[in-house]
């Protein structure tokens, strides 16, 4: 089946790291703000705690299945030297054909999993969800192109289109009395407006014969397996909570797990779609990648160190704020992610690289160790309550340190003495932004207490602090920061300049 419409091929002139950079985060910013008001708004007037842990069940078990969806096929299209529309026609049966499986997998498991939750009302949840899994099988070729041609405001606005449609239904059906159900109509919605403007602005509705797909299976299955094995560690915390601990219990730890996923994707989450096609045109081109590891390392840690640390410090005025004091709960549980964030994010890209040179099976035996230890932990962490398993995640993280941080070190060759003096000046920084906050513990005003009004003033203290440490230490951060700038002021002069040519 073949449509005459062309796929966008990457252009000869892609888009630079530092522009790319600009604008996934900017636009990341807006579906940030978008998801968080959604979030902040549906807990405050519309959802129980049991509910949302409903629907975080229920999510659980479909991202347990989503992983195989994409199925290595975006680092598939990006590290291939040259694509022709032959390739590109076969990714997009593949993943077509993935995403019909999963459909029919989670149709299948609603009333297994209903049983199992003693809940009716999950079934239909994941009969909508496994509709948004076919739909967005449309989305992943698209998007994937897109990615591979750095074409990061396009990609942008597919996300914002999908999240603003997203939060608009949400919203709607819930203060129309739809509970739970609200967030998985939502869910399906995002999908639909993905795939319409994934294959509005990258066409690709093309296939080919089954019989051609041997080389991007091979490629996908070794893939898809490091994946499954990294899922099962990370996916499959609402699922034992729900179990061993209730609806409720695992309604505040997915809000504080929440939370604490969104500040770091406000900060970072933006770079994955530019890195690793960034790393991976080096590794084309024979180039070292130490120093831009180093350079990635010295960006994640400057700015999630303090942002995660900040979220600790202020965890139940910044809980009672957003959600409302039903949710109180949940900020101890959000105190100590925080924490263990801060370890995860100490050696970046832990997944991606070793793929990209080429370390599947090497990394296949670390994942396997990774997923038992995340597992065990949070079980065992279980047995103190909601509390115990966000606990679990920092003894966690510290295995996890030890398991990659060598790993990651033989694949770069990044210097070790070069890595600690960048997180030395990452460490000074985080002191710096948490400065007001420690000043106002010692003035006998408790964080917990802070009014909005002296709690935002705080933050804002907090960041010209942290600006100002960048400076003064000369953080390679600040480097960075300096060239997006330059690059955003350049553009503009650019434009200027020929507007003035055309008048």
């Amino acid at each position: 089946m073949t449509f005459e419409r062309k796929p966008i091929i990457p252009p000869k002139k892609p888009t630079s790291v530092h522009q790319g950079a600009i604008w996934s985060t900017a636009l990341q910013y807006i579906g940030t703000a978008l998801q968080f008001i959604s979030a902040a708004v549906l807990a405050r007037y519309f959802l129980t705690p049991a509910e949302t842990g409903l629907f975080s069940i229920a999510m659980a078990a479909t991202l347990m299945l989503t992983i195989f969806q994409d199925f290595g096929l975006t680092r598939y299209i990006a590290s291939l030297p040259s694509l022709s529309p032959a390739t590109l026609a076969r990714c997009m049966t593949l993943a077509v054909a993935l995403g019909s499986v999963i459909a029919l997998i989670l149709v299948a498991l609603s009333w297994p999993m209903a049983t199992l939750y003693k809940a009716a009302q999950l079934a239909p949840v994941m009969w909508l969800a496994a509709a948004s899994c076919f739909i967005s099988a449309f989305s992943i070729v698209p998007t994937a192109i897109l990615a591979r041609a750095m074409a990061f405001y396009r990609l942008g606005l597919i996300q914002v289109g999908a999240t603003l449609a997203q939060t608009i239904v949400a919203l709607s059906l819930a203060a129309g009395g739809l509970s739970t159900a609200a967030l998985a109509y939502a869910l399906l919605a995002a999908a639909i407006v993905r795939a319409g403007l994934s294959q509005y602005l990258s066409p690709a509705i093309r296939f080919s014969p089954f019989s051609r797909l041997g080389p991007i299976i091979r490629f996908g299955s070794g893939n898809a397996v490091l994946t499954l094995s990294g899922a099962l560690g990370t996916r499959t915390a609402d699922l034992i909570i729900g179990k061993l601990l209730g609806l409720a219990s695992v309604g505040y730890y997915s809000r504080a797990a929440s939370l604490s996923d969104q500040s770091r994707t406000l900060m970072i989450g933006s770079m994955g779609a530019v890195l690793f096609p960034a790393f991976a045109q080096l590794h084309r081109e024979g180039k070292p990648l130490a120093p831009g590891y180093l350079r990635v390392c010295a960006a994640y840690s400057g700015l999630i160190w303090p942002a995660m640390a900040g979220l600790a410090l202020c965890s139940d005025a910044l809980v009672r704020l957003i959600f409302g004091e039903t949710w109180a709960a949940a900020a101890p549980a959000l105190q100590l992610i925080a924490v263990s964030q801060i370890l995860i994010i100490a050696i970046p890209l832990a997944i991606e690289l070793p793929i990209l040179v080429g370390k599947m099976r090497a990394l296949l035996a670390r994942i396997v160790i990774d997923t038992a230890l995340s597992i065990s932990l949070l079980a065992l962490g279980c047995n103190w309550g909601v509390e115990g398993a966000a606990a679990s995640r920092i003894v966690y993280a510290l295995c996890w340190l030890t398991l990659y941080y060598p790993f990651m070190r033989s694949i770069v060759g990044f210097s070790p003495r070069a890595l600690a003096f960048i997180y030395a000046k990452s460490c000074c920084v985080t002191g710096a932004a948490l400065a007001p906050f420690i000043c106002a513990t010692w003035l006998g005003v408790p964080l917990s207490h802070l009014a909005p009004e002296a709690l935002s003033l705080t933050i804002l203290a907090g960041g010209a602090s942290w600006l100002a440490a960048l400076a003064m230490t000369r953080h390679p951060l600040w480097v960075e920061l300096r060239l997006a700038s330059a690059s955003v002021f350049a553009r503009r002069q650019s434009a200027n300049r020929l507007i003035t040519d055309k008048l």
